[in-house]
């Protein structure tokens, strides 16, 4: 077998894995590259399934989201983009509300070091929320702007937190 060379070309979609498949003598030296767009979307539908029953089902049963489940696992039906816009509307909601009306911890304390903020909380929902956050709302959103630059050493970490998400 030939080395691989590092010729861009050799780097491919996931959606050539079928020609790859039939032809491989044809492909040799070929790398399937998946993309950020692939663990994304595999990410929202953990994060989905994780916060289904603590959070998100109550977020969508109040904003009448019916697309949205604990079962989704593909990109078929759109399944990605509403996974996605349901965890950024949840986290640009909470957001909202420790900004504007949460009086203690004070919310300076949230904007300098949430870490800390998050251990003066003492109520299961605030922790909830505030878990939800740092584990799967950020790091969602994350993923949507280090692919849009470019930004690859950010994606290698946001691929490990993902990993560890599963």
């Amino acid at each position: 077998m030939r080395p691989l060379s590092p010729n861009p070309r050799n780097l491919v979609c996931a959606g050539a894995r079928d020609q790859l498949r039939k032809y491989p003598l044809k492909h040799l030296g070929v790398v399937i590259g998946v993309g950020p767009f692939h663990s994304h979307a595999h990410f929202c539908f953990i994060v989905v399934c994780a916060y289904w029953w603590c959070l998100i089902h109550r977020c969508c049963k109040e904003l009448g989201i019916k697309k949205v489940s604990p079962t989704m696992m593909n990109l078929e039906n759109s399944n990605f983009i509403h996974a996605f816009t349901v965890l950024r509307v949840i986290s640009v909601a909470i957001y909202a509300y420790i900004i504007q009306d949460v009086d203690y911890p004070p919310v300076e304390v949230f904007l300098e070091n949430p870490e800390a903020f998050e251990g003066r909380v003492n109520n299961a929902g605030a922790i909830v929320l505030l878990k939800f956050l740092r584990q799967a709302g950020i790091p969602a959103m994350q993923y949507q702007r280090a692919a849009r630059q470019g930004r690859g050493e950010k994606l290698i970490t946001l691929f490990a937190h993902t990993l560890h998400m599963v």
